[in-house]
């Protein structure tokens, strides 16, 4: 088995937050109760938006859905919250309330993530305009021809089952788009169904509040319906998952299994994680699935101190979901990234995140910790064949008079594989900040749309992110001529696109972008310009634009000892990176924060300073061309201090 002007608030200093990455994509619309948007999250697109499901959990997903959120409300703190795709949904549901829906006891739809925020749910399910899933108890609404299906549900303890949360999936035939959710609550039920193949999920939680309650999971993926059946859905087949790691000593923090089984458009999913202290069970039941259409995956964590322990195993398509799992982890599996959190605002706090993807995983989860900033975490990941991890790191400030928690900033990596017993070193949120272009961003036009989108304000190791900013301003000239300005920091949010004339021109892109010290002193304000030429276009085109980024060591804080000198290396990123086509570059620095400027003598792409007197700053700034006449220039004002 598997930057904006505004920032949301994503929970409160009492609660106890997973991150969950789940496909969830799309805009928010009609119908959904959005508290809020933030930036877009770096490393996934678009912005996050939040509703709160109907037992009070608090959920935010990302623009493109690769960032979900999730924060449970005092006294829930230990109950299950499954994420379930199915009947063309994906719901948060709590598993002390899966038997109630069932039942028809409480509305679904206050559950149901794909319309509280008008986003799709996972690919494998019916997309927007396509075959829509129903859901039934009785004929299915499109043949006259059903047969008895009857559940059995039996407890560990051998009597009737009567915490069983099920959930039916109709797949292909008369069944394909049907789906069910049989009430457990009498040990046995009896639907009438279309024939077909469908698949059936069954959790069994006899005590979700309590943490040590075990959790039972029993999924029959392929299970074909011509005639009067019955299936028997036995907790005592299951098997427990146990997964461990080289340190004893580390406290488990959760271990969620993940399954899902998609045909034809139509797809059953869970991703379920168990807090440290309650007992996984898993359990396959019925054939073998033939067709490449079963997936399943595993994930745990444990934390030792300042160190994480995480773990994730999937495969893509596995015959048999597995009946328990027991696997020891050893030292020479695991890779390890030391990383700091940095930080030169006042107050705040944050954490580093390891989102991990193998074959077939369904997602990734992480609880959150609020470690004053800058800090640092040992992240110890597993590296199966296959296995991916992007680190994110984040800096948030608690709000009076609520202690609610507003969004500062967030810089990721992209996904990367380790080698087992490989080392390396992150450090995130520390300058020198300024835009960058190695992350996939740049300036686009498509017909006589053009837009920019890339980080800003990238930290010193260019990983992509974005910052609270205070101000934002944009503007866009063709041939010298205003076409537009907004107050997007070329987001790629939708929000900063520019109409241009068609035809063969020449575009300046500026923008401007200021934030508050409390949020970073360091790079209080970067000023950026791109000059080139450009025409209508028949599909998506980067421009040729480039960026000059400066590298040279600060702390965490954005500090450097005051009054030495020290190195500054050039890096230059987009086209004017290929050699031999940097035609032009000018270098300065100033110590009065840009009132005067002194030309830097470069050599071999680097110059050295003196750094700033204590509590003193150096401002930097650079204007470039390439050999086909493209231009540039970026100012960042206190681009770091002494110390």
């Amino acid at each position: 088995m598997t930057g904006g002007t505004k920032a949301a608030e994503i929970g409160k200093r009492g609660g106890v937050v997973l991150l969950v990455s789940v496909l969830v994509a799309g805009a928010v619309g009609a119908g959904g109760a959005v508290a809020a948007e933030s930036p877009p999250e770096s490393g996934y697109g678009g912005s996050v938006r939040s509703v709160t499901i109907a037992t009070g959990e608090r959920i935010s997903t990302g623009g493109d859905g690769r960032a979900l959120r999730y924060e449970r409300p005092p006294g829930r703190k230990h109950i299950p919250l499954m994420f379930r795709t199915g009947g063309g949904r994906t719901e948060a549901v709590p598993l002390d309330v899966a038997d109630d829906i069932a039942a028809g006891r409480r509305d679904a739809a206050g559950f149901d993530i794909t319309t509280l925020t008008g986003r799709p749910g996972r690919p494998g399910q019916a997309p927007p305009g396509g075959p829509a899933a129903r859901e039934t108890t009785g004929l299915g609404g499109r043949t006259a021809v059903t047969h008895a299906l009857t559940f059995r549900f039996i407890g560990r303890d051998g009597t009737a089952g009567r915490n069983f949360v099920s959930r039916l999936q109709g797949l292909t035939g008369a069944a394909a788009g049907t789906f069910h959710r049989p009430d457990a609550s009498t040990g046995s039920v009896t639907l009438q169904v279309a024939p077909g193949r469908y698949a059936l999920e069954a959790v069994n939680s006899p005590a979700p509040a309590d943490p040590s309650s075990p959790t039972d999971i029993v999924v029959q993926p392929r299970l074909e319906v011509t005639g009067p059946t019955t299936v028997t859905v036995d907790a005592r087949a299951t098997r427990p998952v146990r997964l461990s790691v080289p340190d004893r000593a580390a406290a488990n923090e959760f271990t969620s299994a993940s399954y899902e089984v998609a045909v034809d458009g139509y797809a059953l999913g869970l991703s379920l994680p168990v807090a440290a202290g309650g007992e996984l069970r898993t359990a396959h039941l019925g054939p073998e699935v033939t067709d490449g259409s079963l997936s399943q995956s595993w994930e745990a964590m444990w934390t030792r101190d300042t160190t994480d322990y995480k773990i994730v195993l999937g495969e893509a398509s596995v015959r048999r979901l597995a009946t328990g799992l027991r696997r020891q982890f050893t030292e020479g599996e695991l890779a390890t990234v030391h990383t700091g959190i940095g930080s030169s605002g006042t107050g705040v706090h944050g954490d580093v995140f390891a989102w991990g993807t193998a074959p077939g995983s369904f997602g990734s989860q992480s609880p959150v910790r609020r470690d004053a900033l800058p800090a640092s975490r040992t992240l110890r990941l597993s590296t199966a064949p296959g296995t991916t991890w992007a680190l994110q790191a984040e800096q948030h400030r608690y709000l009076p008079p609520d202690d609610a928690v507003r969004m500062e900033s967030s810089h990721s990596t992209p996904p990367r594989q380790y080698t087992p017993g490989s080392t390396r070193t992150e450090m995130f949120n520390a300058g020198v900040f300024s835009p960058a272009l190695d992350s996939g961003g740049g300036v686009f036009r498509r017909g006589n749309a053009l837009h920019g989108a890339l980080p800003v304000l990238a930290d010193g190791e260019s990983h992509a992110g974005w910052t609270l900013v205070s101000s934002a301003r944009t503007t866009l000239h063709r041939d010298g001529v205003l076409v537009g300005e907004n107050d997007d920091p070329l987001s790629g949010n939708g929000s900063g696109v520019f109409t241009v004339p068609p035809g063969d021109a020449s575009y300046t892109l500026a923008t401007s972008v200021t934030r508050d010290p409390a949020v970073g002193r360091a790079a209080s304000r970067i000023d950026a310009s791109w000059t080139f030429r450009s025409r209508e276009t028949t599909a998506t085109e980067q421009l040729p634009v480039s960026a000059v980024r400066f590298r040279t060591p600060v702390d965490a804080a954005s500090t450097a000892p005051a009054g030495i000198p020290q190195p500054v290396a050039l890096e230059v990123q987009g086209p004017a990176a290929r050699p031999g086509n940097l035609s032009g570059l000018r270098v300065e620095y100033s110590y009065d924060r840009g009132t005067s400027w002194t030309p830097a003598t470069v050599s071999d792409r680097r110059f050295r300073i003196t750094n700033p007197g204590r509590g003193q700053s150096v401002s930097f700034r650079a204007a470039f061309t390439d050999g086909d006449g493209n231009q540039g220039a970026v100012t960042v004002l206190d681009a770091y201090y002494g110390r």
